[in-house]
């Protein structure tokens, strides 16, 4: 009788534990994170800085968004993308994800929509790698049926539900700052093919038509998206702004007819670049005029009509960089060909001296020369260790490169450049003279045979004793 009363006591226990657990596991509170897994899982070398853990990598910094910098690191074949943090902490290890738009992913507010190139599904993480929420394209994980892109300050999830009745669906949308659920409907599906819900003017976001939710118009913004902030509790222009420049500018936004502007009246073609905000944020625009014999023309307006830049081809606008943000454009200089940043009425405010720079983004900040980071002053608040912007018209001394038994060197004497490369099976070499123009260097003579050739032109960096051109990094050796 003891020893039944005893096991009796002995299972009620067991099963008591085993409830709590099972009450430790349910669905996650309100404004809790719902982290599945991490893509850091397995290794511990995120707590390495980027620039010791990859500096025998080719490797360059993509972009910077809410604080996180973007960058690539390559052995030739493969292309890996990871984030690190301002100080140069790698937070999310490299892997090869890509954008769903076969870009670059980016970080806005606190999370970032990813896909994994080796099979395409789809996630969202937070900054130390957190799989938030997950879209599997053969095993339809936790009901997930389809994920929105973050941008204007949230983001999308579709889930099903299936019953006799047939298969339901429910769209929730979620803070990317606080990772919030913010507004959820139900039988409603959402455009696979759109980061964001069909726009429909004059719709309200609770509206359905034909099984689609659609946005309310809301105010439009220089990104071209749609705030929904008569949709939301919570004013969505707090929040990072996606920044696409490609689409940085509708038809909707840019009330204005480039026609119409007298200055312009000669001009063959006119092309608006992309529209962005100056420093007291009213719209302004970058734009392109091609004359009769066909020669380029940069100039700067309002939308309003009023012309900031006359038409000039000293300063040279790129078609996917050169977007105003917080009164800052991105903008080359036709005589150094060397790029640096501009304010709306044409003035250089970081003057030009780098071989390549990137529009700021919402935070600030902007990558150049695909290895540093820099604030609205021109400083630097992420850069390898000494690194400097020099001033580089001649070079001396012999470089070599290395990866995967190709091998090359290249030795500068004077204006004289010598190329020579081999591998297990081939060899080939060329002599000629070089010259280096801001972010370019370009080989002179006869054509020479090989993975840099002479006769053409490369881009061109130099950090202390490492030349990178064009997608060749070399390290100094010294003359033989």
């Amino acid at each position: 009788m003891f020893k039944l009363k005893k096991v009796g006591i002995m299972l009620l226990c067991l099963s008591m534990l085993m409830v709590s657990m099972m009450g430790c596991q349910g669905d996650a509170g309100e404004g809790e994170e719902i982290v599945t897994s991490s893509i850091n899982e397995g290794n511990q070398e995120n707590s390495q800085m980027l620039y010791t853990l990859y500096k025998d990598e080719l490797y360059k910094l993509y972009d910077v968004g809410s604080d996180m910098v973007t960058f690539t690191i390559t052995d030739g074949y493969n292309l890996k993308v990871g984030f690190a943090d301002l100080q140069g902490n790698v937070l999310v290890l490299p892997n090869t994800y890509i954008h769903e738009m076969n870009g670059i992913p980016v970080f806005f507010g606190n999370c970032v929509k990813i896909i994994d190139g080796s099979d395409g599904d789809e996630m969202i993480i937070d900054k130390q790698g957190n799989v938030l929420f997950e879209h599997q394209n053969y095993n339809a994980k936790n009901n997930i049926s389809d994920l929105g892109g973050v941008s204007e300050g949230y983001f999308w999830v579709e889930t099903f539900e299936d019953s006799l009745a047939g298969r339901t669906y429910t769209v929730t949308y979620y803070s990317a700052k606080d990772l919030k659920a913010v507004a959820t409907f139900e039988n409603t599906r959402a455009f696979p093919e759109e980061s964001y819900l069909a726009q429909e003017a004059g719709g309200d976001f609770s509206s359905v038509q034909n099984g689609t939710a659609y946005l309310a118009k809301g105010n439009m913004v220089p990104s071209g998206l749609i705030h929904a902030e008569s949709a939301f509790s919570f004013k969505m222009s707090d929040y990072d702004e996606a920044y696409v420049p490609s689409q940085s500018v509708r038809n909707e936004d840019w009330k204005l007819d480039l026609d119409t502007i007298a200055a312009f009246e000669v001009a063959r073609y006119k092309d608006l670049i992309a529209a962005g905000t100056d420093k007291d944020g009213k719209m302004v625009g970058t734009v392109c005029l091609t004359s009769s014999s066909d020669t380029k023309y940069y100039a700067i307006v309002d939308n309003s009509g009023k012309v900031l830049l006359d038409a000039q081809t000293k300063i040279v606008f790129d078609e996917e960089l050169s977007v105003f943000k917080n009164g800052l454009c991105v903008a080359m200089d036709a005589e150094s060909e060397s790029w640096g940043y501009i304010n709306a009425q044409g003035q250089w405010v970081i003057q030009p001296q780098f071989t390549s720079a990137r529009p700021f983004g919402t935070d600030g900040y902007a990558v150049v020369n695909n290895i540093a980071v820099i604030d609205e002053q021109g400083k630097f608040v992420l850069a390898p260790a000494g690194y400097s912007i020099e001033s580089i018209s001649t070079l001396e001394g012999k470089y070599k490169y290395e990866n995967n038994g190709f091998n090359a060197s290249i030795t500068f004497e004077g204006n004289q450049v010598s190329y020579y490369e081999y591998s297990t099976y081939w060899d080939s070499s060329w002599e000629g003279t070089y010259v280096i123009k801001g972010a370019k260097i370009t080989f002179e003579g006869a054509y020479g045979i090989g993975k840099l050739e002479r006769g053409k032109s490369y881009s061109f960096s130099k950090n202390g004793d490492t030349i990178v051109i064009g997608e060749m990094k070399f390290e100094k050796v010294g003359n033989d």
